[in-house]
């Protein structure tokens, strides 16, 4: 039978080991500060080994690294356990379909399918390595959301 004492160690060392120390649980930032100093984040690796971005300003994976976006689009956080890579507000009709559909060809992306629509809009294309990605763009007359992820249904 183990006992405690002896796994312990082992545990602590293979969670150091994945990155997964109280200081970069999740590959997140964690808060640092000294007495009497304002906290402040310290930057922990994420899955490329570069620094993570401030919430809502995503480090697109390498496959995307010239991804087009919007001129007018703002950073968005993205939602809790999702498969989204990006997520940007934009005016709603700023034209951000057209946009997307013109310049992602223009950047070396494969359109593979196109869904236009008035409150909802969808754009499959595939990246240079063969990766298959979707934009969803939807929202209503005060409102709307580019978001980027994985093809999905």
């Amino acid at each position: 039978m183990l006992r405690l004492r002896s796994v312990l160690p082992v545990v602590s060392l293979v969670l150091a080991a994945c990155g997964n120390s109280p200081a970069t649980t999740a590959g997140h930032a964690a808060p640092s500060s000294t007495p009497g100093e304002a906290s402040t984040l310290t930057p922990a690796p994420g899955a490329t080994g570069q620094p993570e971005l401030p919430p809502g300003r995503p480090a697109l994976p390498p496959d995307l690294a010239d991804f087009p976006v919007p001129p007018d689009a703002t950073p968005r956080p993205l939602p809790t356990g999702s498969a989204l890579v990006g997520r940007w507000a934009i005016e709603p009709g700023s034209g951000a379909y057209r946009f997307l559909r013109d310049a992602l060809p223009a950047a070396g992306y494969s359109i593979t399918w196109l869904g236009p629509g008035d409150s909802v809009a969808i754009i499959r294309f595939e990246d240079r390595a063969g990766g298959a990605w979707q934009i969803d763009i939807h929202g209503d007359l005060e409102s709307a959301v580019l978001e980027l992820g994985p093809e999905h249904p």
